[in-house]
């Protein structure tokens, strides 16, 4: 199976969208239980209002909506690396907004 060049685990492309996949499902499923949008979710992630999510604002997110624990995989500054590199859709390095909302 192909390696990821980018991720420091490097585990295989698969599994990081897999991971990825499953991150953003959590946090849609917790945004909707919380009664927010995928925008507000962002904003609370973006804790520096800088626009973007940063992979430690990613792990920090992840912990303070509640999702970090129920994921099957665990989450560290690796795999919030992961996680912001493949939502990042436009690949510029940076996680926006409108990557976040259409992942």
């Amino acid at each position: 199976m192909a390696q990821t060049g980018h991720c420091a685990d490097s585990v295989s492309v698969f599994e990081q969208m897999r991971r990825a996949k499953e991150a953003s499902t959590a946090i849609a499923r917790t945004a909707r239980r919380n009664r927010i949008t995928v925008g507000q979710a962002f904003r609370d992630f973006d804790s520096d209002n800088s626009g973007a999510i940063t992979p430690t604002e990613m792990v920090n997110g992840l912990r303070s909506f509640g999702v970090a624990d129920a994921l099957s995989f665990p989450v560290d500054g690796t795999t919030a690396a992961s996680l912001v590199e493949s939502f990042d859709l436009d690949h510029d390095g940076v996680l926006t907004e409108k990557d976040w909302r259409d992942y």
